[in-house]
């Protein structure tokens, strides 16, 4: 969404946050769009392009008033031109659906007095994939996307400065997230693939194996049917009051407000076949997912925030503040006190430490990001609580010289009432192998019991505060500095060594993004004025991942024609008992790891004047020996010897593109 070029800073602040910033449990991510260039006149402006996507802004001084104004424009080419190279060398094999993206901003700024400042803006930007399997496709699978996101954004801001010691900002915005997609199409054809290569059968072979089980009278198998669509809306309005003021030499006190009325709904509808209905059974870490759901709520957020930075002493300065925060949608208010220090060893070392209690609301916005569905709008959500963390941060930094730097911090963060589906009792059918018969039996029905019902745990759309979490880790990061402006070698490498796990019933269960090693190498080389060669080499070691512990028969619940019942039953076909991957149960999620990830970026820039304009020409190499980074492990079990099959999902391939960029 964010734009590199019209963006005067963004700050990642990973924990100890002060209290300026509320409504979020671990980090926050601060972007802040720059004001229009007035140097060069009315207008001046640059132009990037390559072969994935293009970027162009302008900008200048107003031509009335004092003020200056910004216009970029950004569009993606995936889909155009990406996707036809990756298929043509072979990158990639099959289907594919690469997104497009587009984006429009305006900035305009007036300073229409002394100490006066105003900023208009304007954001739009519209996301779109869309796909559908041709009719001469080779595979017996089907598939049609169509999904379409969209953000809205509008802002303005005044600035106040009525003398040196005293600044506001009042900011009133709107902002929109929506989107719809849809989606449909027939699938399953690999499991039907006895093969040892497995994989998807084509059309050819599919209708073969149709055609040879009619003439045997057997029932044909069909393909699994899908279909489904689903809509959201975010939105949020918001007015937002900024102050700081400098009291004196010694005292720097911030204080401000923030109100937020918000409307976020969801709309969806799933039509499963009742065999996918058994395979997402079988899998502990599928959520809850009801068939129809259209939801939408109206509330409002209020938050209060003051903070002195007290110079306590020439080498020691400390920040006490606290924030408040009202959600209407629990109807509950919390008070988050902050603290935090440096202190001076040295005039090259810096001791900082930082503590504070945060809070975050419930919202179908962060569910959406982690795809969990929730249902917020019943009667229960007024007994929520907002999630909590408490946030313990201790680092050091030091100027090792002009040209270096090192850094090195440890942190500690507990969290609590962290939102889970609720877990009530409910019914899981069971089977079991009848013991003494010959192998071959276990392949039918008769080598099996009949399904028994029996007490289990089951997920429900339910929120409740029903865990807690850590995480914990330590963060190295050493910074070159160039010698010079178009000499030397500059980069920095970070390093981090963490753990993050959630707690609930007695079990310990990993994040998702927990990631025990992670490693970033950015650099570059200044080989002359006009030639730069620069890279990005990135590790990390896997996330976690819930591998199969075995297989067992498929359940399958089917309404009986002669007594118009719904009973359970294996299912079966023309081998005999078909077979689901057994992911165990919520005791298995996340005990094993994807293979650990690395990935090298080259980008070699020259640099030219033509016309008056300064050009670049780059040449860009993503994945530079095309490493096969594993975004996905799944199984299916081999119907001749019940041996599991895995098939892993990789990211992109190695991707060279050629551009250029002009600034005039």
């Amino acid at each position: 969404l964010f734009n590199p070029e019209t963006v005067s800073s963004i700050s990642l602040l990973t924990g100890g946050f002060p209290a300026l910033y509320g409504d979020r449990l671990s980090a926050v991510l601060d972007v802040r769009n720059r004001d229009g260039l007035t140097d060069n006149g009315f207008i001046t402006g640059k132009l990037n392009v390559n072969i994935t996507n293009a970027n162009v802004i302008t900008e200048g001084a107003l031509p009335f008033w004092n003020g200056s104004w910004l216009l970029s424009s950004r569009r993606t080419y995936y889909d155009l031109i990406a996707g036809p190279i990756l298929r043509a060398t072979g990158a990639v094999d099959g289907d594919i659906a690469l997104p497009n993206f587009r984006d429009l901003q305006l900035r305009v700024t007036l300073m229409p007095a002394t100490g006066h400042k105003v900023s208009a803006t304007v954001l739009t930007s519209r996301d779109n994939t869309e796909f559908t399997s041709g009719i001469n496709r080779k595979t017996a699978d089907s598939v049609s996307i169509v999904d379409r996101s969209y953000n809205d954004a509008y802002g303005l801001t005044w600035q106040w400065t009525p003398s040196r010691s005293f600044v506001s900002n009042v900011g009133l915005s709107y902002y929109a997230n929506y989107g719809a997609n849809s989606f449909g199409g027939v699938g399953g054809s690999a499991l039907l693939n006895s093969s040892a290569e497995g994989g998807p059968l084509s059309n050819q072979d599919f209708e073969r194996l149709q055609d040879s089980l009619r003439q045997a009278g057997v029932d044909v198998p069909t393909l699994f049917s899908v279909r489904g669509e689903s809509g959201f809306r975010f939105q949020k309005t918001a007015i937002k009051v900024d102050n700081t003021w400098q009291l004196d030499s010694l005292h720097t006190l911030d204080f401000g407000l923030q109100q937020d009325w918000l409307y976020t709904g969801i709309t969806a509808f799933f039509d499963f076949d009742p065999r996918l209905k058994a395979l997402r059974a079988a899998n502990p870490t599928a959520p809850p997912l009801p068939e129809s759901v259209e939801q939408g709520i109206n509330y409002f957020r209020s938050g209060l925030y003051a903070q002195d930075r007290w110079r306590v002493l020439e080498q020691l300065t400390v920040t006490i503040g606290a924030r408040f925060d009202y959600y209407a949608l629990l109807q509950k208010g919390y008070l988050a006190p902050r603290l935090s220090a440096s202190y001076a060893l040295s005039p090259t070392t810096t001791l900082r430490a930082a503590w504070g209690i945060y809070y975050q609301s419930p919202g179908y916005e962060k569910l959406f990001d982690q795809q969990v569905f929730l249902d917020l709008t019943s009667d229960n959500v007024r007994s929520l609580r907002a999630e909590r963390a408490v946030h313990n941060i201790i680092g050091i930094e030091h100027q090792l010289s002009r040209q270096w730097l090192f850094r090195v911090e440890g942190y500690y963060k507990g969290f609590s009432d962290l939102l889970l589906p609720k877990v009530v009792q409910g019914t899981v059918w069971k089977v079991e192998k009848i013991p003494g018969l010959p192998d071959s039996l276990y392949r039918t029905r008769d080598g099996w019991t009949q399904p028994v019902a029996v007490v289990g745990d089951s997920l429900t759309t339910i929120p409740v505060n029903s865990a807690t979490g850590e995480s914990y880790g330590i963060e190295l990061f050493l910074q070159k500095f160039p010698e010079a402006r178009y000499s030397g070698f500059y980069g920095w490498i970070a390093y981090s060594f963490a753990f993050a796990n959630r707690y609930r019933d007695g079990l310990v269960i990993p994040f998702n993004f927990d990631r025990r090693h992670t490693l970033n190498i950015v650099g570059g080389y200044r080989i002359s004025e006009n030639l730069d060669l620069s890279f990005t080499f990135t590790y990390g070691s896997g996330f976690p991942w819930t591998y199969p512990v075995g297989i067992r028969p498929r359940i399958v619940q089917i309404r009986n024609p002669e007594t118009g019942r719904v009973e359970a039953t294996i299912d079966t076909d023309w081998r005999g008992v078909v077979f689901d991957v057994d992911r165990g149960g919520i005791t298995n999620i996340n005990r094993g790891r994807l293979p650990d990830y690395h990935r090298l970026d080259v980008r070699l820039t020259t640099y030219t004047n033509w016309f008056g304009w300064r050009w670049s020409w780059y040449l860009d190499i993503i994945n530079v020996y095309n490493r096969q980074n594993v975004i996905g492990v799944f199984y299916r079990v081999n119907r001749e010897t019940l041996e599991l099959l895995e098939r892993r999902t990789t990211m992109l391939p190695i991707l060279p593109t050629f551009g250029f960029s002009v600034t005039f």
